[in-house]
């Protein structure tokens, strides 16, 4: 009896150190439940452990010690026909072949798992077996289908008092609103997902969360914000050693560096990132079409055209079925690194991808993208596609305001004017861009205004405008 009492407080153990992120821990409690178990016999017991181990290990993409886990971990169920083992073994070599982006072997172990789950009323299994369905529809570009799916996996889970499971589906299907735009109701489901995981102290899910809510507020332009909950997730990510969620939330810090004009930071991390990629076996789809868009992002800042046209294919290849942003954000940076490096001004395209655009509801990436084709077509003279761009972009202004973009706007309109105003004007914005994250827009300014004395006799201001800066 004693025997039996302390083998079911550390399956407890072990199943609470995860949850909360204590993997050391975690893995030396399943350990000792796995030496335990053998000594008297209990290979349902024995089981157990090696597939907590292995949901471990899979969790710090450590995939091979994972797969020999789990599959001793079926080997010891299938001896006793212990189902639920069997069953859970089967779900986490889904999870992994998810990982590895084997899909239509994925579709078919899925198949075989879910049929085995209802032949013996296994119905703990049905919630995570429909979620994962549902990622693989996302996957594959059936958006409606995998919204199905994730609906009946939050129903199952509900069903069987798997509350907090029930909130990787409700992350999913977020995340599918977040990619069209919706980032109100996308927010909702994150918000009240991280509430019950909060409460639970499951941290491997809290990260996840925290990160994808620090997204959203980078995608609309706030990025004090998204900051502050992607550093939360990425320390929590690097004390649980969660390493694709460490991945992610250091690609989205880099990212935020990057748009905010801190280079040297994002580089630092650009750093970190490509050389911890080198060392990672496998990433879901998901994680490498942020990884990708993030190389096309950061080698077009820093003009590195061919590299930058490199992950934009990569990244347009891997989400044109599943990421609509990403997709997009891609083509139209392609287009843009094409004038800047070859001098290709390829209106037709340019047309194209502002229909698109037009049609969702990426309003801040709507915006970037109408007033770097304004440069664009304000470099290459066409002023009447500058006018009708920035006319359209006046539309979307006030819902999804920037401070780069609404003052890069009035730097073109006031070049563009004729009058002696129109430099009051420049100068007084010179003055008024003493932020950091507005150098750029500072320089911009300064060359704009540079310009316009020029042009109107005025010689020697220019320079003083430069020795400023």
């Amino acid at each position: 009896m004693e025997t039996d009492l302390k083998i079911e407080i550390l399956e407890a153990l072990g199943s609470i150190y995860f949850s909360r992120g204590d993997n050391d821990k975690a893995i030396k409690t399943y350990e000792k439940l796995y030496e335990e178990a053998k000594k008297i016999d209990d290979f349902k017991h024995a089981a157990i452990a090696q597939l907590g181990l292995g949901e471990i290990y899979f969790q710090k993409n450590i995939i091979k010690v994972a797969n020999k886990k789990i599959t001793e971990g079926y080997k010891i169920s299938e001896g006793i026909d212990y189902k639920y083992g069997i069953a859970k073994s089967k779900v986490l070599r889904c999870r992994i072949l998810m990982n590895m982006n084997r899909l239509e072997e994925l579709e078919k172990k899925l198949e075989e798992v879910l049929e085995y789950s209802n032949r013996h009323n296994l119905k703990d299994m049905l919630g995570d077996i429909y979620n994962l369905k549902g990622l693989l529809e996302y996957f594959s570009g059936n958006l409606e289908r995998s919204i199905d799916y994730y609906n009946k996996s939050i129903k199952c889970y509900y069903e069987t008092g798997q509350y907090i499971d029930s909130t990787k589906p409700m992350n999913n299907l977020a995340t599918i609103y977040s990619d069209r735009g919706d980032y109100k109701k996308a927010m909702d489901y994150y918000e009240n997902a991280l509430d019950i995981v909060d409460k639970e102290g499951n941290l491997h899910l809290k990260l996840t969360f925290l990160n994808n809510i620090g997204e959203i507020y980078m995608n609309i332009g706030k990025y004090s914000m998204a900051k502050s909950y992607i550093e939360e997730a990425r320390n929590i990510a690097l004390e649980i050693e969660n390493t694709s969620g460490k991945f992610t939330a250091t690609i989205n810090l880099s990212l935020i560096y990057l748009y905010t004009h801190d280079y040297y930071n994002s580089y630092h991390l650009y750093q970190e990132i490509k050389k911890e990629f080198l060392h990672y076996e496998n990433f879901s789809m998901d994680v490498l079409s942020l990884y990708f868009d993030f190389l096309g992002e950061f080698y077009a800042a820093f003009g590195k055209w061919d590299e930058a046209r490199k992950w934009s294919k990569k990244a347009i290849e891997i989400c044109k079925d599943f990421n609509e942003l990403y997709y997009l954000k891609a083509e139209s940076r392609m287009a843009f690194v094409d004038f800047y490096d070859k001098g290709k001004y390829d209106k037709v395209k340019f047309e194209s991808l502002r229909s698109k655009y037009r049609i969702t509801d990426f309003g801040m990436f709507k915006r970037r993208f109408f007033i770097e084709l304004a440069i664009i077509a304000f470099v290459k003279g066409d002023y009447e596609y500058v006018y009708e761009l920035l006319n359209e972009d006046e539309k979307y202004k006030e819902d999804n305001p920037s401070e780069v973009y609404d003052n890069v706007r009035k730097i073109i309109l006031y070049k563009l004017k004729k009058d002696l105003d129109s430099i009051n004007s420049l100068i007084k914005l010179e003055k008024e861009l003493n932020k950091d994250n507005l150098i750029l827009v500072k320089v911009f300014n300064a060359l704009i205004l540079g310009s316009k004395l020029y042009e109107n006799g005025i010689i020697m201001e220019p320079l003083t405008i430069f020795q400023k800066q």
